[in-house]
């Protein structure tokens, strides 16, 4: 039975921030992953995600995010790797609209750099968005575009340069207390630890009982751009969320020029229920959702074609509030749990794999942690 200072259940956007710190830290750490790297069957995938600083989500959220794009940058001189592209990003909406005027307050109130665009100054800046009248766009140009893929292996590349170990293709199958440690048990052996980690995403659920997560899967569509001009492209565009009612909206990301992926389309909403990280109507699901897409982006963002080049789905793990859970597990001090998706977690991934090692060796974290604790759900 092979021992460490560290297991990692998953090898996510999390997981693999985790290892990274860990072994920063001199940890001996090994993460189990029940699938290949950068698999699709989770959250973590996807080609590209937003980075955003102006975050109508909390204000909460804004002291993470800063520390969050430090290590980013931090980690792409260690890895030699492109992990986000600076674009600028706009919220769009009626100022009366929930998702405009939180955005505002977050921003006033953190001192963030921002700029409200009237419907007519947006649509000559950025021509791909045909805003009514009575619509803004909050413009947050600190904002970008991240790699998920590149980003975890990014990760796992200088973790392993450090020592980590990883098994892929291997499922957990639980965990225990075993002489004062923690075993691991997965179809292929045991491990035991001093310290345990689960982030396993719509999994946790079958890993730490009584978690208030949802898991559910959600639709992602690609659209070659063919218009006029290129004006989905990166160059021209910027990735945006658009509200388009009370608790309605969808979000894009441009083309990246070169990529040949097209303009990425979706729905920031969940879909049906995921048992365990599967669903078996995916195909229905995604003609559904794109059904809906294309309604919502109708006369407000329109590609040429309403037949999407490709595919793909991504499973959102919310809790009832919508925020991360990053805790400990009930009665214990060696094993953190989490579950900080909700459908927006990934660009906070490398400041949680930093507060999950804090954490479980005793030091102090600098950030509003009740409100990412498992109790306020009881």
């Amino acid at each position: 039975m092979k021992d460490y200072n560290i297991i990692v259940i998953g090898c996510g956007a999390m997981g693999s921030s985790v290892a990274y710190h860990a072994a920063k830290g001199g940890m001996k750490a090994l993460v189990i992953e029940q699938f290949s790297l950068n698999h699709e069957k989770g959250s973590s995938h996807g080609k590209t995600r937003m980075f955003r600083t102006v975050y109508p989500e909390g204000y909460f959220y804004v002291p993470m995010v800063k520390r969050a794009m430090g290590l980013w940058r931090k980690l792409e001189k260690e890895s030699g790797m492109n992990l986000i592209m600076k674009t600028g990003y706009v919220v769009i909406g009626r100022p009366s609209g929930g998702l405009v005027r939180d955005a505002v307050a977050c921003a006033k109130r953190e001192g963030l750099t921002y700029r409200v665009l009237g419907s007519k100054e947006a649509r000559e800046r950025f021509p791909a968005f045909s805003l009514s009248d009575d619509e803004v766009a909050v413009y947050d140009p600190n904002a970008g575009i991240m790699f998920p893929e590149e980003c975890i292996r990014a990760n796992v590349m200088v973790a392993r340069r450090l020592g980590a170990e990883f098994r892929f293709n291997e499922k957990v199958l639980g965990w225990k207390e075993h002489s004062g440690r923690i075993s691991v048990i997965t179809e292929k052996g045991e491990y035991t630890a001093k310290k345990l980690v689960i982030a396993a995403g719509s999994w946790n659920a079958k890993l730490a009982r009584s978690l208030p997560i949802s898991p559910r899967r959600v639709a992602v569509f690609w659209f070659k751009d063919d218009s006029d001009n290129h004006i989905f492209s990166s160059g021209k565009m910027v990735p945006f969320i658009w509200e388009t009612g009370p608790k309605s909206n969808f979000y894009g990301i441009p083309n990246l020029e070169g990529s040949g992926d097209g303009l990425k389309l979706g729905i920031h909403s969940g879909g049906p229920r995921a048992h365990g990280g599967l669903h078996s109507s995916t195909a229905e699901l995604k003609r559904k959702e794109l059904r809906n897409l294309i309604r919502l982006a109708k006369n407000r963002l329109s590609p040429r074609s309403e037949r999407p080049s490709k595919s793909s789905t991504c499973i959102y793990t919310y809790t009832p509030d919508k925020n991360f859970i990053i805790d400990f597990y009930p009665g214990r001090r060696d094993v953190v749990v989490l579950s900080p998706c909700s459908g927006h977690g990934f660009k906070f991934s490398s400041v949680i794999g930093e507060i999950t090692i804090k954490m479980l060796n005793g030091k102090a974290v600098p950030y509003m942690m009740k409100k990412f604790s498992m109790s306020r759900f009881r």
